[in-house]
Parts: structure tokens; sequence; C-alpha cells
């Protein structure tokens, strides 16, 4: 159990991403439910003006830690831990994450004493999500082109760079500035499988009891900003280049039309409940043998370092992991 006091500004929960990992779930479900032991002490957007958004020559610590000030000195609640959550600090996802190493030195500027929280994705499902996130921003472009988007394009397929999720890189730098054991990392999968022992951890982590009375009967309910299948998507990358707001994936379609995303968003969830269910599961396969086969074992190695680095069976959750060496006779 730790020993730090809830309402010490230093002992406030960092909450990182990644993005399209379960994160909007943790802020509208957990975070902001008055059982769950924490409460949220900034709006995600204001955490975003203040520590994201300022160039590196604008950025200042100082400053910075005087906008969150007037918050601390109005914490009463002495059971629940202060929250700060967005995403965003695990990197600009449509951009590559270039900026996650300078968000996590100012962070870290800011909250030395904080507690950082990184929930992870398993890749080829973390990968799948971020094209049908290409494609309702307008992308026309195949699965495999966006996978290995030709070189003249690669600058405005920056939202796929291998690299980006290879988590062991951005957690051995997190604990590297904050220590190891300020460092709490927790596969997204945990989320289906075991939610209750999800939010224990996370509870624990934090300094609060495990386990709570209040947490019974805790409504674990589907994370939000759940996607239409992959074959209804695919039907709208089929209509994206014909009709579609423009954006830098897609900045001439034939028909510009800014009302494409509400259209999906109404429409799209009935459309989809008309697809019979053997088309999703057939064209889902083949994107996920698509995957495999494009990906391989690049992830392998970066998940054996990550589990080194939390003590985490990711072989439990799908992760891939290198192939066990055989002795030689």
């Amino acid at each position: 159990m730790s020993d730090l006091k809830p309402t010490d500004k230093h002992s406030v929960l960092i909450h990182t991403g990644a993005a399209k990992a379960a994160s909007t779930w943790l802020q509208n479900e957990f975070f902001r439910n008055e059982h769950s032991g924490f409460f949220e002490i900034i709006p995600k957007s204001k955490a975003i003006q203040h520590l994201v958004s300022p160039s590196p020559l604008e950025f200042s610590a100082d400053s910075c830690k005087s906008v969150f000030e007037p918050y601390w000195q109005t914490l009463t609640d002495e059971k629940r831990i202060p929250v700060v959550t967005a995403e965003r600090f695990s990197g600009a996802s449509r951009m590559g994450d270039y900026d996650s190493k300078e968000i996590a030195d100012r962070l870290f500027s800011v909250f030395p004493e904080g507690r950082v929280l990184y929930l992870v994705r398993e890749q080829k499902s973390m990968l799948l999500a971020q094209y049908l996130q290409y494609l309702r921003r307008g992308g026309t472009w195949p699965l495999e082109k966006f996978l290995n988007p030709p070189i003249k394009d690669v600058a405005k397929a920056s939202y796929f760079r291998w690299e980006r999720f290879r988590y062991d890189r951005l957690v051995e730098y997190y604990q590297s500035l904050f220590g190891k054991e300020r460092v709490l990392v927790l596969p997204m999968e945990m989320l289906k499988i075991d939610p209750s022992g999800l939010v224990r951890r996370i509870r624990e982590f934090s300094g609060l009891p495990a386990d709570d009375e209040a947490l019974q009967g805790f409504p674990f309910r589907t994370p939000a900003n759940a996607s239409l299948s992959s074959y209804t998507m695919n039907w709208r990358r089929r209509t994206n280049w014909l009709v579609s707001h423009a954006t830098s994936f897609n900045p001439k379609p034939l028909i510009s039309w800014n009302e494409t995303h509400d259209f999906w968003k109404k429409k799209g969830p009935k459309l989809d409940r008309l697809i019979p269910q053997s088309f999703k599961t057939r064209h889902k396969t083949e994107q996920t043998r698509v995957l495999k086969k494009i990906v391989g074992n690049y992830y392998a190695f970066s998940n054996a370092k990550l589990a080194a680095q939390t003590s985490l069976d990711l072989s439990a959750y799908g992760y891939d992991l290198p192939a066990p060496q055989t002795a030689t006779p």
C-alpha cells in the first residue's frame, strides 16, 4: 500500500493514454465516477492547452504549475486521488507521436512526484483501430496500402509509423523520469478479460484500497467510441473519394460535404445492423490475415522488453513475443 496522501499535489495520477486504448472509457466511466476513488482536477481540454499546446520555446513549467495551483487549494476530499488525463499525452497520433518525449518531460517538470498510468493495446488490433480512424477522417487507401504507403506519400501517412507501437521505448523513458515504481502499464485487453482486476490495479497503484464496497456493482459498461464493423467501414472507404469532408488524407473529394462525419455517426450504426454477421466475420478474418502477413513478428522483441519492464504476462493477452529458444543437443 502506498503511503501517499491522496490530496498531496504530488500524488496526482497522470493518465497518458495511449490513444485507442480505452482512454475514453477510463475518463468517462471510471475517473469521473464518484465511486472510483478519483476525480479529474482539470478538464482534458485545459490539460492539453497548458501541457501540450505551447511550443517548446513558449512552455514554462512554473507558469503551468501556477495554472494548477487554484485546483490544489480547493481540494477538500481526503479520500480521492486527483487525476490529469489526456490520451494526447502519449503523442500526436496523426503525426506519428513525434512529441511523446517532449510531453513526458513537461509532465515530469510539472508533476515530478506524480504517478503515470499508461495503457497499451496489442499492436495488430491497434493498427486496425488506427486504420478505421484514418477512414473516418476521409481516407481512401485499402488496408495494405495504409500499412505500406508509397514512399512519396509517407508524409501523408504519419498516422502509420511502425515504431509508434514499440511501447517499451516510451515506457523506458517514463521510468527513467519518474522511477519504475511510479509507472503502471496495463494492457487494454484486461478491460475485457478482467475489468475488476484492472480497476483494482489502478486503485492500489494510486494509493487507494484495492477493494472497496463502493466498487461493488460498478458499471463496467462497453467501452465508448466503439467502431462500426470493418465491413461497413470498407464501404465508407469506397465512398470517401466521392463524398467526404476535405482532410489532409483526402483533400479533394469529388463532392466536399462537411456533414459527412455526422451522417456516418448517425446512419452508420443502422446500416451496420443490416449487414449479415457472416459478412462482417469474413471481412474481419481477412483483415486479420493481412495484418499478420504484413506485420509479422516486428513487435515481438519490443513486447519482450515491455514484459521485462513491467512484469506483465503479455502472452496471456495475445501479444506477439519471440519464439522460445530451443536448447541444442
